[in-house]
């Protein structure tokens, strides 16, 4: 006796497929949209002031810290066509931030960095956003290349 009759094959050939597809469909989907997500690093003191670090001209280091639901460096000035490498963390609770319009999901979490690198090609405003609340908690402003800061 057969192990599956044609019906069950041709139910689980179907299956397989529609599996197959969603599983090419996510890898592509993230390949094409670029999405980024964070990764976790090992806590450091350094990383408890905020700061930015200009490491050369068209690339920069924030250290962003969030403490009783602000963001800080709450303002982050680049030209277009910049990389930026965002180290995250809390004082407090943990805060879920996405940055609009990048496809970039941050998450401070007290006693954890984590780290995500973006490059901001178009000159704009780029609002960073807490997930929790909606409320905007910093904003990047994206320069034209030719612009000075």
């Amino acid at each position: 006796m057969p192990l599956f009759d044609k019906q069950e094959k041709t139910t689980l050939g179907i299956v397989l497929s529609i599996v197959l597809l969603f599983v090419f469909s996510v890898i592509y989907a993230q390949n094409k949209y670029n999405s980024n997500t964070s990764q976790r690093m090992v806590f450091n003191t350094t990383y408890n002031t905020a700061s930015i670090d200009t490491l050369n001209p068209t690339n920069y280091r924030v250290f962003a810290v969030t403490n009783n639901e602000q963001l800080q460096p709450s303002q982050v000035q680049v030209p277009a066509g910049s990389k930026v490498d965002f180290y995250l963390t809390s004082n407090d609770v943990s805060h879920e931030f996405n940055i609009a319009g990048k496809n970039v999901q941050l998450t401070a979490i007290h006693g954890t960095i984590n780290k995500a690198s973006v490059t901001f090609g178009k000159p704009g405003v780029y609002k960073i956003i807490c997930s929790d609340s909606n409320n905007v908690q910093a904003e990047i402003i994206v320069q034209h290349s030719d612009t000075k800061q």
